[in-house]
């Protein structure tokens, strides 16, 4: 199963070797507490599996080869799973969806601005803001101060708060022809994936960057507009030997001699992807009756309610669309030098590209 897709990825098999600290591991911000790691070059994360998540992935492995061999998707990679021999313990090696090939110009890597975890409900949260990752800091039923009032709280949990409140109401406009196909990719992924394995509490991981020409400092040797039209055209969605090219797009750029304003940059993912619905869920859903807008609700009503959502937070800027699309434009890609691939750059160009439109074209 993880072999066929680092195959098409073009990850050797080996590409873990040397490239994880064994005291990298660390708990992780959710509520299991279980341990992560990044690799060295911050492209895999490293995550222990519980028991429940474990035999979600193995009842799921060959639905999800085929889903995302056979069309384009947002899902997360899965790249292989293991048990160490020396505690037992069970890992998932997964692709960062928010580290992606440094842009020429950037040779310490992209960095984003925002980075959120969206669910579309109350569970929202931001994971980075201005830069700066935000410390989570749980209000759990046990701790009593927590209730009395936001004068209890400490300022590493207000500035959680404060992060919540934004994902929760997070808008972000993108060009009009990028957003139609996002949106058919996630409802590929929602649909034919999530819905029919029963899968739910999934999230939208959205990472921003704005990088301001007009400001100097470390931003000016942004890519070239020949450098961003390649990108543009070299899109994960096309193939998954792409997975590590971010979305991007200009402002301020009409003409191909022109210089932009502003380059987005954007990386985006569905992470989380094996809570599946059983008897504890249904339970805790009852238990929750009061909340409003949670997280614990069947597969369908989330998927329907996932999508909804990608809708009102990703919306489509119909004036805009992307630089390598346009005549005047795609001079430049025969001008750019080829980017680097991680992997072996075959086009593994995916069957159901016919099925989301001319607009991948």
């Amino acid at each position: 199963c993880h072999g066929k897709i680092r195959s098409a990825m073009g990850i050797a098999d080996d590409f873990l070797k040397g490239n994880v600290n064994s005291d990298a591991f660390k708990p992780g911000g959710g509520k299991g507490g279980q341990l992560m790691a990044f690799s060295k070059c911050k492209r895999f994360i490293v995550k222990e599996m519980d028991k429940g998540d474990h035999q979600s992935l193995l009842s799921v492995s060959d639905a999800y080869r085929d889903h995302v061999l056979g069309g384009p998707s947002l899902l997360c990679l899965y790249l292989l799973h293991y048990r160490d021999v020396a505690t037992g313990k069970i890992f998932i090696v997964m692709a960062n969806s928010c580290a992606r090939t440094p842009l020429p110009g950037f040779e310490n890597g992209m960095q984003y601005d925002s980075v959120y975890d969206l669910k579309g409900c109350a569970d929202d949260k931001t994971l980075k803001d201005m830069g700066k990752s935000i410390e989570p800091v749980h209000k759990r039923v046990w701790q009593v101060h927590m209730w009395m009032g936001k004068v209890a709280w400490s300022e590493t949990r207000k500035n959680y708060y404060k992060g919540k409140v934004e994902a929760r109401n997070m808008k972000r406009n993108i060009p009009g022809d990028l957003q139609h196909d996002l949106e058919k990719v996630v409802t590929r992924d929602v649909t034919e994936f999530l819905i029919p394995c029963e899968l739910m509490d999934y999230s939208l991981l959205l990472g921003i960057r704005t990088i301001d020409l007009n400001a100097g400092g470390d931003d000016v040797d942004a890519p070239s507009m020949g450098e961003i039209v390649k990108i543009q055209q070299n899109s994960p969605l096309l193939s998954l030997a792409n997975w590590q090219y971010p979305f991007i797009w200009t402002k301020g750029a009409e003409l191909p001699g022109d210089k932009p304003t502003q380059i987005k940059v954007m990386a985006m993912g569905i992470i989380d992807l094996l809570q599946d619905w059983n008897k504890a869920k249904e339970l805790a859903m009852f238990i929750k009756i009061a909340e409003r807008n949670k997280a614990t609700i069947p597969p369908k009503d989330y998927g329907e309610r996932f999508v909804e959502q990608f809708r009102e937070r990703c919306r489509p800027n119909q004036d805009q669309v992307l630089e390598y699309k346009l005549p005047e434009f795609r001079d430049l890609l025969q001008e750019a030098e080829e980017l680097p691939l991680m992997g072996d750059g075959n086009d593994v160009f995916y069957s159901a590209r016919s099925e989301i439109g001319d607009s991948f074209i």
